[in-house]
């Protein structure tokens, strides 16, 4: 199920980066924007973001969280990216992501 049906330029790109980075960073960022002040979804944040940590630190147990964004440069680039976008294209995209990491990486 594609979540976004009207892409526009800037989230297809988003979305691309976003699917070259490794499983690592890809569950770092879908957690930062998750915890996003700006994202205004209608799920349980907090359900998805324990279940990606959980999967975060099987995957890499010397990274608990990301406790300073700013040394993942790429990150912090898309991130920017993101905070560009309409509030319709941060949840859109957001639910994107969540599905590609849950579709491509096996949660447990």
């Amino acid at each position: 199920m594609k979540i976004l049906n009207f892409k526009t330029m800037k989230t297809i790109e988003i979305l691309g980066y976003f699917k070259k980075l490794c499983e690592v960073d890809k569950l770092r960022l879908a957690i930062h924007l998750l915890e996003s002040k700006y994202l205004h979804l209608d799920i349980d944040k907090d359900e998805h973001i324990r279940k990606l940590e959980v999967k975060l630190i099987a995957l890499d147990d010397s990274c608990n969280r990301v406790t300073n964004f700013n040394e993942y440069k790429y990150l912090t680039y898309l991130s920017a990216m993101f905070m560009e976008l309409s509030e319709y294209d941060k949840n859109a995209l957001v639910l994107d992501m969540l599905e590609h990491i849950y579709n491509t990486i096996p949660m447990f």
